[in-house]
């Protein structure tokens, strides 16, 4: 029979999961939390013991009981990039994506106790197993992966053999856990914003779709705002070019020169937005009032640009944080399916709109 002890217990527990009892909080001594929850102190010592058994409570002589942060020190988690340029600014476009899922992810991860490390691991470099063994080696907690890229392979082998693997991914995966950013969400406002703001003429700037499926969801975004106010979407407004400025510089330039002229310009990547500000800015075109821009991403660099870049941030850094509970959950809770987390991205409205 479950005793009243452990009914307690399981409240308690709840209590302090659900954040009722937020970390840090001095709980009542035992005579007046004994009257609050209308049972003996015996069966409440009781419980006590067994929340400090599991380090959800911790007591200290003269000072009180306080619900306590649990400690993963004994555990470990290791993220995962194809290689060191992958978090060098000079030498990759998409630099900022690994190097802040990483802060994200090693800060929270130092909070909790639990030990962090990077792998270098390009998919293209080893064989299946091979890459499944030099990450098998470490004998990590969990593996984090801040963006799907070449890695489906591996990740699938890594969680047939009971592994966790946390993916950073535009839709749920079936074979990981998955921390999902509502990018197309975050498109729509943007470019309802721009509808609103009186702009008919809305371009978009991105990759081929077949190569950056981000993209997908970032024009989907930008489409079913432009179709639910009921603007056509105008071929010659869709440019595709590749992650630097330059590319970006030279197709706004290439734009202007055919003619074509937007009021406004939804750009993939704030990348894309710097080039395009260029170009705009060499052919005396004003920025908000002739074209507005957003760009996608909120590098810090937005707010130094004039004017200042209104963008969708990603909150990169907040995903490294949430990949990393997930990894918290599956060893709390192992065996209980894969975990799906959605993330919402904000409009972050600036000068250039």
């Amino acid at each position: 029979m479950i005793s009243k002890s452990d009914l307690v217990y399981e409240d308690l527990k709840n209590s302090i999961q659900s954040g009722k009892y937020a970390i840090g909080t001095n709980l009542p001594n035992e005579i007046v939390f004994s009257k609050q929850l209308g049972i003996s102190r015996k069966t409440l010592r009781v419980a006590l013991s067994q929340l400090e058994t599991e380090n959800l409570i911790v007591r200290y002589k003269h000072r009180g009981t306080f619900v306590h942060k649990k400690s993963y020190k004994d555990k470990s988690a290791i993220v995962v990039i194809p290689r060191a340029s992958y978090v060098d600014k000079s030498r990759f476009h998409s630099w900022f994506v690994a190097q802040y899922v990483l802060e994200g992810v090693f800060g929270h991860a130092r909070e909790d106790g639990m030990s962090m490390g990077l792998q270098y691991l390009h998919p293209d470099e080893y064989s299946l197993n091979e890459s499944v063994e030099i990450l098998l080696k470490v004998n990590a907690g969990g593996y984090i992966f801040p963006s799907l890229g070449g890695y489906a392979g591996i990740i699938k082998e890594l969680t047939s053999r009971g592994r966790c693997a946390v993916v950073r991914h535009w839709q749920a995966l079936d074979f990981a856990h998955t921390l999902i950013p509502k990018e197309r969400e975050a498109t729509y406002s943007a470019v309802k914003y721009l509808i609103n703001s009186g702009r008919r003429k809305i371009a978009f700037f991105g990759s081929p779709m077949e190569e950056n499926v981000n993209f997908v969801e970032r024009y989907l975004g930008y489409r079913h705002a432009m179709e639910d106010a009921d603007m056509p979407i105008v071929p010659e407004f869709h440019r595709i070019c590749c992650g630097y400025s330059e590319e970006a510089h030279s197709a706004a330039v290439k734009m202007l020169a055919e003619g074509v002229r937007p009021d406004a310009i939804f750009c993939g990547t704030d990348l894309r937005a710097f080039g395009i500000m260029q170009a705009l800015r060499e052919a005396k075109i004003q920025i908000p009032e002739d074209i507005a821009l957003v760009g996608f991403d909120n590098l810090p660099e937005c707010e130094k640009m004039v004017p200042a870049l209104s963008s969708i941030d990603t909150k990169l850094c907040h995903s490294g944080e949430l990949m990393c509970d997930i990894i918290k959950e599956t060893i709390d809770c192992p065996g209980s399916g894969f975990i799906r987390r959605m993330l919402d991205c904000d409009f972050i409205k600036r000068d250039s709109c």
